[in-house]
């Protein structure tokens, strides 16, 4: 098992690929770090959601930055995605999310957090509890 548990930080363009990456990329850290398989699925479905998410809605004309950024401690994880896409109308913290995606996000994160507006780019912060996996 590793000491320091890690920081990642994977900097991507927002091009359909992007998503199946970042799922191949948590799937090389989960086995690392031996993550339960049932927070590594909930990890990668909420996780790739997020992407899709910039994929799709944060740059109109053509792909644009997409960060995803992991922070691993001992009984958590905590997910980043951001963009700086042109963001959405969200009036208040409030007001529950709309979409699909955003809905799965909620459902499968112990905590989730959007933060956008109009031309300010979106960022999805993830919260997922961590347990010691044994087989």
């Amino acid at each position: 098992m590793i000491d320091d548990l890690p920081t990642v930080r994977l900097e991507l363009s927002s091009r359909p690929e992007a998503s199946a990456f970042v799922r191949s990329a948590l799937s090389g850290i989960a086995e690392l770090l031996e993550f339960d398989p049932e927070l590594l699925d909930d990890l990668k479905t909420a996780v790739s959601e997020a992407c899709n998410n910039v994929v799709v809605h944060a740059y109109p004309t053509e792909p644009g930055p997409l960060t995803v950024e992991l922070a691993i401690e001992a009984d958590s994880i905590e997910v980043l995605v951001q963009d700086r896409g042109i963001g959405f109308d969200y009036l208040t913290p409030a007001e529950e999310p709309t979409g699909v995606g955003l809905a799965v996000i909620n459902a499968l994160s112990d905590h989730a957090q959007f933060t956008t507006g109009p031309h300010q780019g979106t960022k999805v912060r993830m919260t997922f509890t961590r347990i010691a996996y044994r087989p």
